[in-house]
């Protein structure tokens, strides 16, 4: 190390960095140390959540080019592809164009790994919308005028939901419904079938 020139210096920094870095947050991501640290690359939370240097709304939530992630991953690769290339017969502007391409395609690649694993999420809420048209069954009595419960499926889930029925008449336990309007969030018009 004692015949290193300044270039190589810095490429080893940034290789340092990026390495520890990676390091720890995969080592506190697997520990579930992960929520001070944007290990989700929705952008560089570090406390609760206040602060966000990504804050463009119209960029893709699923990874900022300027998360913890995007910086971790140049740093890491700019600077192994420039310690790499500094020694050969190319030169310092060369590894410096290499180290820094390699850095920008890392990023690239680690925000497509996130955007795809961001859109194979599922929201966990559903479109109350979807449940008007669909069958189901009575699942806890609906008394005349008052409000019961049905089971309606709708995609690969069956859900519980307030029911009244259409002309306020009673429906027994069991009894198939067809879900006819949506008052609220809350509660469905149904019909007999």
């Amino acid at each position: 190390m004692e015949d290193f020139t300044n270039f190589e210096y810095a490429y080893l920094a940034f290789a340092i960095f990026g390495c520890v870095s990676f390091v720890l947050v995969m080592i506190m991501q697997f520990v579930g140390m992960g929520d001070g640290v944007d290990t989700d690359g929705s952008g560089a939370e570090f406390d609760s959540g206040d602060t966000d240097l990504g804050s463009d709304t119209d960029s893709d939530a699923s990874f900022k080019l300027l998360s913890f992630q995007g910086l971790v991953s140049f740093s890491m690769m700019f600077g192994l592809v420039g310690l790499a290339s500094s020694r050969s017969l190319w030169g310092e502007a060369v590894s410096l164009i290499l180290a820094t391409a390699a850095g920008v395609f890392t990023v690239f690649v680690v925000k497509q790994i996130f955007s795809f694993a961001n859109k194979m999420q599922s929201s966990g809420t559903m479109n109350m919308d979807s449940v008007v048209g669909k069958t189901g069954s009575v699942y806890t009595r609906i008394p005349e005028n008052g409000i019961g419960k049905v089971i309606v499926t709708t995609g690969h889930s069956r859900i519980e939901l307030n029911a009244k029925t259409v002309d306020g008449k009673e429906l027994g336990t069991g009894e198939p419904v067809l879900v006819t309007k949506l008052l609220d969030n809350s509660i469905v018009l149904v019909e007999k079938r």
